[in-house]
């Protein structure tokens, strides 16, 4: 991505309507109890913007992607069987966006929801 600046876009296509103008990709591995309140602090009362939500599991054995699937239906799961690590799960979730533009969070960060609007 060499010369790429700050706040340009790799989409040089016009904008989609019905692309979200945020995608945030998260990765896990046995954090269910730091997921949860993420996730809740995202949804609820939600973001000022369209968005959606990637996570990638790398074979978590505590629930996480059981807790996923049954509270928090809307957000995409990326299954892993093992621990990839940070870097390439994060990749993976990468790969499957379609937002305007990308936040890689952390499990463990409860959202306040102004500071994520990029515009």
């Amino acid at each position: 991505m060499e010369g790429l600046q700050t706040g340009t876009s790799l989409n040089h296509t016009s904008p989609k309507t019905d692309v979200p103008d945020l995608s945030i990709v998260l990765v896990c591995w046995n954090n269910k109890s730091y997921m949860d309140p993420c996730l809740e602090s995202l949804y609820n009362p939600g973001l000022k913007c369209t968005f959606d939500v990637i996570v990638v599991d790398n074979g978590s054995s505590d629930g996480s992607q059981e807790m996923l699937r049954e509270k928090y239906p809307q957000v995409k799961i990326i299954q892993n069987d093992r621990n990839l690590g940070l870097g390439k799960a994060s990749n993976q979730g990468i790969e499957n966006t379609n937002g305007r533009f990308i936040l890689l969070l952390n499990n463990d960060t409860i959202v306040n929801g102004p500071p994520l609007m990029p515009w």
